[in-house]
């Protein structure tokens, strides 16, 4: 494209020149189509008969795993599957992030629009998040097709690297995409997809000579350059401190949250040192040793790590403070029959059903509205039964608990 613009479209400008070409209007007047096209490359990491095998079992155990949720025909939430997706493929690198791919990549909302090729499992929210149920045996048929396509790619390839050029709209291109997912995943093979050899960025000089002239001034300062240059060397200083330090897991969220709080550079780099004062960790090698089926913890101490939970009856949820809490909110409370008396040394969040007694009646409640409602009870039953709600939650309560005590005085 940047031949076809310096040598015959010169009077265009590139923005214009690229916008033409995707919208197939480029070449109108020669009266010539153009179809813009995506470069899949694809390599393999073993031979083409170990890969292959490889890749048929592993479809072929999913399709156990599908059948037996298309059996069972029920709504489910994201951690069952993914428990039988981890029976399937024990000492598995990396199988928590595969399986959160397949939920994610084969999913269509329920009653919504979808969007999603091929999709076999539906999704429906309710009060307590996401459950799922697979819908369909379309996965027979979305397997098959990719093993297929492994097939086309290489079994004729003369090397174990392959290249196609195919457009969005093409019937494979979600395929192409997935199978290349799924082969980095497996830590069968690499994929990449790029839409040009050469990514530029073009700019239009006006007045060259200015440019000359500054550019061989020995006076010559540029403030904004300045300032660019200062926040990068800031920024790698960060990250390098950052990635390259051995410090606690505690240690490194203080980091990330004083960080996020504003804290200067320099504080936080002194505030949490290197343990070993080298700097010089390899991050690529800490993470595999981290994912390796050796350091797998006991089901008990994976099950709270994946529940986030941390000391003091707290747990850590991705929610922004500010989006959460507002006064003026109308709290909803859906009508429910059952009762949910606390659970100790449970886990809370702020869409969990809770059942609590108020004026010798039982009622039944989100966390949240108990917290904006009922302050002191709940405060009362999460230190009675060692509630673990989130550090967010917490704050909100704290903050109820002072309003409340201002306006019963």
């Amino acid at each position: 494209m940047n031949e076809i613009w310096s040598q015959y479209r010169n009077e265009m400008s590139f923005p214009v020149l690229k916008a033409a070409f995707y919208k197939k209007e480029l070449f109108e007047k020669e009266e010539i189509d153009t179809i813009p096209l995506l470069r899949f490359s694809f390599k393999i990491n073993d031979s083409y008969d170990q890969v292959q095998d490889k890749l048929l079992s592993f479809f072929e155990k999913l399709r156990e795993v599908f059948s037996g949720l298309y059996s069972h025909n029920k709504f489910v939430r994201a951690d069952t599957i993914k428990k039988l997706i981890e029976k399937q493929f024990p000492n598995t690198n990396g199988i928590n992030e595969i399986s959160d791919f397949i939920i994610t990549s084969f999913s269509k909302i329920d009653n919504k629009r979808n969007f999603i090729r091929d999709p076999f499992i539906l999704v429906r929210m309710n009060v307590h998040g996401k459950s799922y149920r697979v819908f369909s045996n379309r996965y027979i048929d979305v397997f098959s097709s990719l093993t297929k396509l492994f097939t086309t790619l290489f079994s004729d390839a003369s090397s174990d690297t392959v290249n196609r050029y195919i457009s969005k709209e093409h019937a494979d291109s979600t395929n192409y995409i997935r199978l290349g997912y799924f082969l980095e995943m497996l830590d069968l093979g690499t994929f990449e997809m790029t839409g040009g050899d050469k990514p530029m960025i073009f700019i239009r000089i006006n007045d060259p000579r200015k440019i000359h002239r500054d550019a061989y001034d020995k006076y010559y300062t540029n403030g904004l350059l300045q300032n660019t240059l200062n926040k990068f060397e800031v920024s790698s200083k960060l990250f390098d401190h950052f990635f390259l330090s051995s410090m606690p897991n505690e240690d490194r969220w203080n980091f990330i949250e004083e960080f996020f709080l504003g804290a200067d550079i320099d504080d936080l780099i002194v505030n949490h040192p290197d343990e070993t004062g080298e700097n010089d960790i390899n991050i690529v090698e800490v993470i595999k040793e981290a994912r390796s089926p050796s350091k797998k913890k006991s089901d008990k101490e994976t099950d709270t790590e994946n529940d986030s939970v941390v000391h003091n009856n707290e747990i850590i949820e991705q929610e922004d403070f500010d989006e959460l809490y507002n006064p003026k909110d109308i709290i909803v409370i859906p009508r429910v029959t059952d009762e949910y008396p606390p659970v100790e040394n449970s886990i809370y969040y702020k869409d969990s059903l809770l059942s609590l007694v108020v004026k010798d009646k039982t009622e039944t409640r989100p966390v949240v509205a108990w917290v904006r409602m009922n302050p002191i009870e709940f405060n009362d039953a999460v230190e009675k039964y060692h509630l673990k709600i989130s550090k967010i939650m917490r704050k909100i309560l704290e903050k109820e608990i002072i309003l409340y005590k201002i306006h019963n005085k």
